[in-house]
């Protein structure tokens, strides 16, 4: 067991626990508790994400268009909010019914055709190209010229949204990046022309683009992001346990591993109420970090079985890898079967064994892999 776990080991034995004025929150029934309680708990970062400045008439165009699009986002009460995750889920629900699939199997197909050796450095090879040409299908881009270029910088950018999770406050060049990154997943469409990677300053006004266009930007960068995380987290557990499960437990076996290494660690809520989690009073205005990765290796009695250990047949429910109520990710089952897809791919039809892996070490709102090189012994294409 990594120190990673062994931290949250001891926090559980403690309850709730704050640290450099933020509540760590580690036990599974409390992450449950505030997932299942938005309006005691809320997610409204805008506050002390801008603490570092609190006149907005100094901020830069970018602060500014940072500070309008966040509160846009993290207002999961608006009925407009709402409807529109239902459209969101509605419009990737259907690629994944018609489209998905095949767009998958072809871009391992066209990736395995044209390997060079039999090892692969699994992020930039695979999770990485099958996340772009998912991302090209879903919105109706057309392939770029450039592929190699379009698929480091969505990556990038989504990977610089996505910070925003890890964090519980902002300075101005965070805040700009964090602009410069939305900005990118809101230029992407039908009518995209390039893989450029510099804007206008024109371009930073929120008046030009609607909330759906924004909500759509927000679940994107974090789509690409998380679910290259997942990949590469479930190809390592499940070649490290193949034996433990067969191919029909394959699902079971995806589930298990994102449960022992959740892509999503931690997130932040913010108490709007006085509140009592864990036996602890915690007044109104305090910061909490929820912590996923944590809660994952706990149940409702505090007793889960080996948490740290690979076992398909576990009966708990729910793991809080995807988040849990209102604000559960709408994108769970298409990553889900992202996952599926290619780990099946790549564990029955190409034998795949672990060559090097390291983790970050580093305690961050996101559990990831630095390092991870996969040889396959057949290089059997999907047909």
């Amino acid at each position: 067991m990594s120190e990673y776990y062994s931290f949250y080991e001891n926090l559980r034995a403690m309850g709730p626990m704050k640290i450099n004025e933020t509540w760590l929150i580690s036990r599974f029934q409390d992450v449950k508790t505030a997932f299942e309680a938005p309006e005691a708990f809320t997610n409204d970062k805008t506050t002390p994400f801008f603490a570092y400045n609190s006149d907005i008439e100094s901020y830069s165009y970018k602060e500014r268009f940072a500070r309008e699009v966040l509160e846009k986002w993290i207002n999961h009460t608006n009925n407009d909010v709402s409807h529109i995750k239902n459209q969101l889920t509605s419009q990737l629900f259907s690629y994944v019914q018609n489209d998905m699939d095949s767009c998958i199997e072809n871009t391992l197909k066209s990736i395995l055709d044209s390997m060079e050796g039999d090892t692969l450095d699994y992020k930039k090879d695979i999770a990485i190209p099958v996340m772009s040409r998912i991302s090209e299908g879903v919105l109706g881009i057309s392939q770029s010229a450039k592929t190699s270029q379009f698929d480091e910088l969505l990556y990038k950018h989504a990977d610089s949204v996505s910070f925003l999770r890890e964090e519980v406050y902002l300075d101005k060049t965070m805040a700009e990046k964090f602009a410069d990154s939305l900005l990118y997943f809101l230029k992407l469409g039908s009518d995209f022309t390039g893989d450029y990677d510099v804007f206008d300053k024109e371009e930073y006004d929120i008046s030009n683009f609607d909330i759906f266009q924004i909500q759509q930007s927000i679940v994107f960068s974090a789509m690409v992001f998380n679910t290259v995380i997942l990949l590469c987290n479930t190809i390592k557990i499940l070649i490290e346990n193949k034996d433990k499960f067969n191919k029909s437990e394959l699902n079971k076996a995806i589930l298990e591993a994102i449960r022992l290494e959740s892509p999503i660690q931690s997130t932040l809520r913010i108490t709007k109420e006085k509140v009592e989690i864990g036996g602890v009073n915690i007044p109104k205005g305090e910061n909490l970090i929820l912590l996923i990765g944590s809660a994952n290796r706990d149940d409702e009695q505090g007793k889960l079985i080996e948490p740290d250990s690979f076992k398909i047949d576990r009966t708990r429910k729910p793991i809080m890898t995807f988040g849990h109520g209102v604000h559960a990710c709408i994108g769970k089952h298409m990553s889900l079967r992202i996952a599926e897809i290619v780990n099946k791919e790549l564990l029955y039809n190409n034998n795949a064994s672990l060559v090097e892996f390291e983790w970050d070490k580093q305690l961050k709102g996101h559990r990831d892999l630095q390092l991870l090189k996969v040889k396959l012994d057949s290089k059997i294409s999907i047909t």
